[in-house]
C-alpha cells in the first residue's frame, strides 16, 4: 500500500498536528501589511485536513492535489463552496481561472518532492500567477546542515474508534553532496478492531537544501522572501538544520545582468 493513496489512513497519521499548524498559519496570514481578504489556497492539499480546519474558522478555501482519491476525500469533508481540483505542483494556475489568492501554503516538506531546481522554479512561476498583490505563500521546509548529516527516525500515531495507525519513517541522507536526494523509508502498521493487523512498506525521495541553496533558488524565481518563521509562526531567522516556514511574496522584477552592469558604468 502506498500511504498517499489511502486518504483516511493518511489523515489519521497526520491530523494530530493540525491545530498547531493552523494556528501558525493564521498568525502569519494576519502579519502587518499582508493581504487578508479572499480564499486560502493549499497546494498538494492531501486529505484537506488544514482546509477543513480553516473552514471551521470561517475562511473560504481552495486546494489541489495530484491524487484524485485525496480530492474526493477532501470534497466529502468540505463545504460545497470549497474549490478543490486535481492538478500538479508544476501546472495548476489555469485550474483557478484567474482567481487571486491572498494566502497560500504548503507545509511539512511537500515542496521537496520536486526533485530538480527546474521543477521548483516552474512551481514558483505558477504560484506567481495566482498570488494576489501583498499575498503570501508559506512553505514549510527542513533545511540540511551538511555538518550534521545523520539517519533520522520518526514515529507518527493516529487512532479513532476501531482503528490505530502507526508510521515509522527513516530518513537516509544523500550519498554525496551532488546527489541531493534524501531517501525516506516508511513502514505503516494498521490495526483494525484489535484483531487484524496490516503491514505496508514504501519509499520515496526528497530533495535536500541547505539554507544557501534554498534561498539562492528563490532569488532566481518570480517570488521573494517576505519573512521567515518557526513552526509556531513566530519570526525567526532561517538556519540550516532546522524546519523553517518561509513566507514568500511576488518579487519586484530585477534588471537583467547586462542592465545592472550597464548601470554600474553609467551607460543607462
Amino acid at each position: 500500500m502506498e500511504l498517499y493513496r489511502q486518504p483516511h489512513i493518511y489523515d489519521l497519521i497526520y491530523r494530530g498536528g493540525t491545530e498547531d499548524q493552523f494556528a501558525a498559519l493564521q498568525k502569519i496570514a494576519h502579519s502587518p501589511g499582508a493581504a487578508t481578504e479572499g480564499r486560502w489556497l493549499e497546494t498538494a492539499c492531501g486529505s484537506a485536513r488544514l482546509l477543513a480546519r480553516a473552514e471551521r474558522a470561517g475562511i473560504s478555501v481552495a486546494g489541489f492535489d495530484c491524487e484524485a482519491a485525496m480530492i474526493r476525500y477532501g470534497k466529502d469533508r468540505l463545504s460545497s463552496s470549497a474549490h478543490l481540483q486535481v492538478a500538479d505542483l508544476e501546472c495548476f494556475a489555469d485550474q483557478f481561472h484567474g482567481v487571486k489568492f491572498p494566502f497560500a501554503f504548503t507545509l511539512v516538506n511537500t515542496i521537496r518532492h520536486l526533485l530538480t531546481d527546474r521543477a521548483v522554479l516552474q512551481h514558483f512561476r505558477e504560484m506567481s500567477r495566482v498570488l494576489a498583490p501583498q499575498g503570501q505563500y508559506v512553505i514549510g521546509i527542513s533545511l540540511l546542515d551538511r555538518a550534521r548529516v545523520e539517519i533520522e527516525e520518526d514515529v507518527s500515531i493516529g487512532d479513532e474508534e476501531g482503528i490505530r495507525v502507526t508510521e515509522v519513517t527513516q530518513s537516509l541522507p544523500p550519498e554525496s553532496e551532488s546527489d541531493r536526494k534524501e531517501t525516506i523509508l516508511s513502514h505503516v502498521t494498521v490495526e483494525r478492531n484489535g484483531e487484524h493487523t496490516e503491514h505496508h512498506d514504501h519509499s520515496f525521495f526528497l530533495r535536500t537544501y541547505t539554507r544557501e541553496e534554498w534561498e539562492s533558488l528563490i532569488e532566481d524565481s518570480a517570488l521573494a522572501v517576505r519573512e521567515t518563521y518557526d513552526l509556531w509562526g513566530d519570526q525567526k531567522p532561517s538556519r540550516s538544520g532546522e524546519y523553517i516556514l518561509y513566507a514568500l511574496s511576488s518579487a519586484t522584477p530585477r534588471p537583467r545582468q547586462s542592465q545592472r552592469r550597464a548601470r554600474s558604468v553609467g551607460l543607462t
